[in-house]
């Protein structure tokens, strides 16, 4: 899955499991960006860091983030933009997401 800076770009890739993981690794590049850069004693060092940070995050919660969730979620959600293409489960979008997290 490709991103890009563009809303629309954004906008056309099917919700999936995938897409999640690719918000929240936005968000957590983000969060911990500033902190980690501009703690550490050189830049170098800290862009080291966060980079490593964030690759570990996306794959634990691309790897493992999967596998831990209830089985009933799996079902419904789709995993890629290929199975959200053929129309794999019942949550299409984060509103479908929350509406199944608070039933």
């Amino acid at each position: 899955m490709t991103l890009s800076i563009s809303n629309r770009a954004w906008k056309a890739v099917p919700f999936s499991y995938l897409k999640i993981c690719s918000a929240f690794g936005v968000i957590a590049g983000i969060a911990t960006g500033f902190p980690i850069v501009f703690s550490a004693r050189s830049a170098e060092v800290g862009i080291l860091a966060w980079g490593a940070l964030n690759v570990a995050l996306q794959l634990g919660v691309r790897l493992i983030g999967w596998r831990l969730l209830p089985d009933r979620l799996r079902s419904e959600l789709p995993y890629s933009s290929e199975d959200a293409i053929t129309g794999k489960g019942s949550i299409h979008s984060y509103r479908d997401l929350w509406h199944w997290i608070r039933a």
